[in-house]
């Protein structure tokens, strides 16, 4: 798809139930169109679309560092960087027990004796007042992939 022309993709609703979190996106019909024939896809493809999702907010992180604005702090696969080297307002990347793949910033980090680590990370609140997204997560050390800060 190309970059010269905006599609309109609306976040309309976050459901959290448990350990899951579910995203509504509305999507115009020229995105759905130009999406579609992008992937090669006759019909529409919920699956298909996701996996793309999922991965463009991935690659968001991960070029972070590439636009001068951001540098990384940590990174588990690369081997750059510490955990220890991670403070709020850091951006990590970290996935949950079940595996799904979070962006989040970071809060402050807390001492926890439970934790492996001796110390977890409770992220920032992404929202004001009741939804979902108000509300920190406590994310162990061991569950961090990356973290990025922004230059000063």
């Amino acid at each position: 798809m190309s970059s010269d022309t905006a599609w309109k993709v609306t976040v309309t609703d976050v459901d959290e139930q448990g350990d899951e979190c579910y995203v509504e996106i509305s999507l115009d019909d020229d995105f759905m169109e130009k999406f579609k024939e992008s992937k090669g896809l006759r019909r529409w493809s919920d699956k298909r679309f996701s996996e793309w999702f999922v991965d463009i907010l991935k690659k968001t992180v991960e070029t972070l560092d590439r636009k001068d604005k951001f540098e990384t702090v940590y990174d588990l696969k690369e081997g750059i960087g510490c955990i220890d080297d991670v403070s709020p307002g850091d951006m990590i990347e970290y996935h949950n027990k079940n595996g799904a793949t979070h962006f989040r910033e970071v809060g402050e980090i807390v001492e926890d004796r439970r934790c492996k680590a001796g110390r977890k990370i409770r992220t920032a609140p992404m929202m004001e007042g009741e939804h979902v997204l108000s509300k920190a997560e406590s994310v162990q050390l061991e569950q961090v992939g990356k973290a990025v800060r922004k230059k000063s």
